[in-house]
């Protein structure tokens, strides 16, 4: 009965209906799915309304995190020698309770003993914050100032718009300017190239601590622009406003001590250096601090803490 009755509803030589409109009549399958969605929302609206925004707010909450993840990842991520970049500090083993176990100052004596004594590192550059104010004609700026030695500028990736990178920092009169700062001085429109050689000054102050308060003098010093930084090409915890040579940061009078990178020769591993760094000294011990991922590193006091973020 069932055969004859089929075989009298489709006629002999037609094509049996599509699947998606067998039982839905003209209706495609997903429209009728869609139209029962609908009538269950509409029968439960409360729920069905918190479950969406729920879902809403997860979603954006997800992605928003992951943004933020990928942002605090890519710090600095576009160095070519960035895996063979590390930042010496010291970890102190009886730190004073509350404060930091880490400090990246490295003073003089002991940034000459890792230069000569300690085999493995290619290149050694030393880096100390300042702080003043830089004019230029008329208009005067609050800056912060980064005494680094000529080095600095090959081993790390920072290429210039104008200037040569190899010998920017020689001159110790010489400045190399950030994209951002010389287009705050000289304004958007001047060429980088048409920058070099103009003359700015650098204001700071020296502060004798033997007098209560302490006696300020002002210094000014004249600089030239040697170079000018092409923007970079992602977010850096480096403070490259105002570049000076490190051998100018006692005239100008930067406390403090120094930060200290090292670039490795390729192929060392960084245990092998740190075995060597605990031979300087006794009472401490000198570790070695990824510059690849810093910025998320653990927190470190000093010239070499530049600005950490936490995961």
């Amino acid at each position: 009965m069932s055969s004859q009755w089929n075989k009298e509803r489709i006629p002999r030589g037609t094509n049996s209906p599509e699947p998606s409109t067998r039982i839905w009549g003209n209706h495609p399958m997903w429209k009728s799915n869609l139209i029962i969605a609908l009538r269950v929302l509409g029968r439960n609206k409360t729920i069905s309304l918190i479950n969406i925004v729920g879902l809403s707010v997860a979603f954006a909450v997800a992605v928003l995190c992951l943004l933020f993840v990928r942002h605090e990842t890519s710090f600095d991520a576009w160095h070519e020698k960035g895996d063979r970049i590390f930042a010496i500090y010291v970890e102190l083993l009886d730190p004073d309770p509350g404060s930091s176990p880490n400090r990246s100052m490295i003073g003089y004596r002991l940034r000459e003993d890792v230069r000569t004594k300690v085999a493995g590192i290619r290149e050694l550059v030393s880096m100390k914050l300042g702080y003043g104010k830089v004019s230029y004609g008329d208009a005067n700026f609050d800056e912060s100032f980064l005494a680094v030695d000529p080095a600095f500028l090959t081993m790390f990736t920072l290429p210039l718009a104008a200037g040569d990178a190899a010998t920017a920092l020689d001159d110790p009169q010489s400045v190399v300017l950030s994209h951002e700062t010389a287009q705050k001085y000289f304004g958007a429109d001047v060429p980088a190239h048409a920058m070099l050689g103009e003359h700015i000054r650098l204001h700071t102050v020296e502060k004798d601590y033997s007098t209560s308060p302490p006696k300020e003098t002002p210094i000014e010093v004249e600089r030239t622009i040697a170079g000018v930084l092409a923007p970079l090409p992602g977010p850096s915890i480096l403070r490259l406003k105002v570049l000076v040579p490190a051998v100018t940061a006692e005239a100008l009078h930067f406390r403090g001590e120094d930060g200290l990178f090292v670039e490795l020769e390729e192929g060392v591993a960084p245990t092998e250096v740190e075995t060597r760094l605990e031979f300087l000294v006794s009472r401490n011990r000198l570790k070695l601090q990824p510059f690849a991922g810093a910025h998320i590193g653990p927190e470190i006091a000093g010239p070499a803490n530049f600005g950490y973020g936490t995961v």
